[in-house]
C-alpha cells in the first residue's frame, strides 16, 4: 500500500508512504509522477525501532531519481517514507 501527497509551496517536492503488512520482503513501484533530485528513505523496521524510545523513522537511503518510475524492495512489517526533493 503507498499514499502520495505533493507540496504545493515546493514544486517538485513528493512524499510517498509506503506500507508493508507482509511478513516477507515486497517490491513495489511508484509511477505515474515526474520526479526529479534525490529521494530520501525514512524506515521504521523491528530492527530500526530497536532501542528507540519514542521509535521515529531512520534515514536508511539517499538516492538519485528521474523521470517517472521510482521501484523499491520493502522490508517485512515495515513503514518507508520517500521523500523526493
Amino acid at each position: 500500500m503507498v499514499y502520495a501527497s505533493s507540496d504545493s509551496t515546493t514544486p517538485g517536492r513528493y512524499v510517498f508512504v509506503a506500507i508493508n503488512r507482509s511478513a516477507s520482503a515486497q517490491s513495489t513501484s511508484i509511477t505515474g509522477v515526474i520526479m526529479s533530485g534525490t529521494a530520501s528513505l525514512y524506515q521504521m523496521t523491528a530492527s530500526t525501532a530497536s532501542g528507540q524510545n519514542p521509535i521515529h523513522p531512520v534515514l536508511v537511503q539517499q538516492m538519485p531519481v528521474s523521470g517517472t518510475s521510482l521501484t523499491l524492495t520493502l522490508p517485512a512489517l515495515s513503514v518507508t517514507t520517500i521523500e523526493v526533493k
